[in-house]
C-alpha cells in the first residue's frame, strides 16, 4: 500500500484514494482545495492503458450513501471554460477516485505467447522423437 502526502503544513490535509490505471495509485494525504486533474497529476498522470473518458469518484454524501461523479479527464484538461468546471472536480476527505482502464497488449507481448508456444511445440516433438527411436 503506498501512502503519499503533499501536505500543506499551514492548511487544511485530507486522505483520499487514488486506484485504477495511473502511475502510482494509492492513499494520498493533499491539501483541502486540491482538484481531479491535480490528484491526477501527483499520482504520475494516467497510464497509456487509461480511459480518460470515464474517471469516477465515488463520496459519501451525508445520508452515508455513496454516490458516484463521472467525470472526462479531456474535458478538464481543455475546456475553455473552467469557471464552474474547477468547483465540482473538488476532493472531499474519503473520496475514492477510480480511474477506469484495459490492458493493451503490444507487439512484445504477442511474441512471447509465440514464443513460448513455439517452445513448447519444439520441446514436444524433441520428447517424442526421443521416445520413438
Amino acid at each position: 500500500m503506498r501512502i503519499t502526502t503533499t501536505l500543506t503544513p499551514a492548511g487544511i490535509n485530507i486522505r483520499v484514494q487514488l486506484w485504477g490505471f495511473v502511475q502510482y495509485p494509492g492513499y494520498y494525504i493533499v491539501p483541502a482545495r486540491t482538484t481531479l486533474s491535480e490528484i491526477i497529476t501527483f499520482a504520475g498522470g494516467p497510464s497509456d492503458a487509461a480511459h480518460i473518458d470515464d474517471i469516477r469518484i465515488y463520496r459519501n454524501d451525508e445520508d452515508c450513501q455513496y454516490q458516484f461523479l463521472k467525470f472526462d479527464y479531456n474535458e478538464l484538461l481543455w475546456k475553455e471554460d473552467l469557471t464552474g468546471a474547477i468547483n465540482n472536480t473538488r476532493i472531499n476527505a474519503g473520496d475514492i477516485i477510480l480511474v477506469h482502464g484495459s490492458p493493451r497488449f503490444y507487439f512484445k507481448d504477442y511474441l512471447q505467447v509465440g514464443l513460448s508456444i513455439f517452445s513448447a511445440w519444439i520441446s514436444l516433438t524433441i520428447l517424442i522423437l526421443n521416445f520413438t527411436k
